[in-house]
């Protein structure tokens, strides 16, 4: 976001420049044209003339870019408030829960630690939704810092395949077959973690929204320039009105369906964050009823 705020500052104080010359010689020129002098000495009168139209033109230009400037700050602020409220929500209930169970233990100190297992394992899962919200948060972040990771050339055939073959138990268990199409071994030159975890992401999001006996469908495809990967997977689909919005901070489309999964709704944001920032794109196509697709485009190097 202060990223953002940069940028806009420098383009403001550039165009104020700019606009600075172009208006001093547009003055002169015209005060040339009007008056057509003759003598030598009174060509400084007009340059006067001329800066002194052109300060002018630029009081009242830099008032109307400080208004701007000014609604970009806000506007840069309360998205940050709104990002603030989000997690705070987020990070509420399981901390409610968790405080919760701790109050039933405390109430029931007779008790052996053994007999309080259930209310312990409700403590410890709220606390790893919290570590893990937590991770994501710092994560996105992270990407958007400056800071740039080491790139190495690697094998994405093989990673896919290796990290297919690591969710065998999660579609075992809704007897879900995922197809493969991948020609021969594509190489890409980038930063390896992140795109483990774009694939882990978007991997679990197709497994999550697959029905049992469901199929999903991995495409891997060179170019020459560009490396394409698309995921399918069978099941409801995605709604046209919600598709812009699934890439958004904690946005779920079923908000009751989303109490009962792990998910914090930030996934989909961190998938497009990274392809921001190593230049690649993501779109999403969906059937209603039958599929939703996402394709991915990354740069080769």
């Amino acid at each position: 976001m202060f990223k953002e705020l940069k940028q806009k500052l420098i383009l403001n104080v550039l165009f104020i420049f700019i606009f600075l010359i172009l208006a001093l010689i547009i003055f002169y020129f015209i005060l040339l044209y009007i008056f057509k002098p003759v003598n030598g000495s009174i060509i400084y009168i007009f340059w006067g003339i001329a800066a002194a139209g052109a300060i002018l033109l630029i009081y009242y230009a830099a008032i109307l870019i400080s208004k701007q400037t000014i609604k970009a700050i806000e506007s840069i602020f309360i998205k940050q408030s709104e990002h603030i409220l989000e997690i705070s929500h987020e990070l509420k209930t399981p901390l409610t829960i968790a405080i919760t169970n701790l109050a039933v233990i405390k109430n029931s100190k007779d008790k052996t630690i053994k007999s309080q297992i259930k209310w312990l394992n409700y403590i410890e899962y709220q606390l790893k939704q919290i570590s893990n919200l937590t991770d994501k948060i710092m994560f996105l972040e992270q990407l958007n810092s400056p800071e740039q990771h080491n790139k190495e050339n690697f094998n994405l055939t093989s990673l896919l395949r290796w990290h297919i073959k690591g969710l065998k138990a999660l579609t075992d268990e809704k007897n879900i077959s995922v197809n493969e199409n991948m020609r021969g071994n594509v190489y890409i030159y980038s930063v390896k973690d992140y795109i483990k975890r774009l694939i882990n992401i978007l991997t679990d999001n197709a497994i999550k929204y697959t029905p049992e006996n469901g199929i999903i469908t991995v495409n891997l495809e060179d170019s020459k320039n560009k490396i394409f990967m698309s995921i399918e997977n069978t099941g409801e689909g995605i709604d046209t009105e919600y598709i812009d919005r699934i890439f958004d901070r904690f946005y779920r489309i079923n908000k009751t369906e989303s109490k009962n999964n792990s998910g914090n709704g930030l996934g989909l944001t961190i998938a497009k964050s990274i392809l921001e920032k190593i230049g690649g794109e993501i779109s999403v196509e969906s059937s209603i009823g039958e599929r939703a697709t996402f394709y991915i485009s990354l740069p080769k190097k």
